[in-house]
């Protein structure tokens, strides 16, 4: 679990609307949330996306 959001009338209201809550509301709960996972996500490697293995086919089948 990233996060937990807090349900908020802004944050629906402006996902109908097409204003994000963190444009919108910037120091509401929610918004604050969302920035949080935004942090967590963004200092998070690339896992092996792009990186060598190391691995050598092998002819033996």
């Amino acid at each position: 679990m990233l996060a937990r959001i807090p349900l908020e009338t802004a944050l629906r209201e402006g996902g109908d609307a097409g204003t994000p809550i963190v444009n919108a509301d910037p120091a509401s709960p929610a918004a604050r949330s969302f920035e949080g996972i935004a942090t967590t996500l963004s200092g998070r490697g690339r896992g092996l996306a792009g990186m060598q293995l190391g691995l050598t086919p092998s002819n033996r089948f």
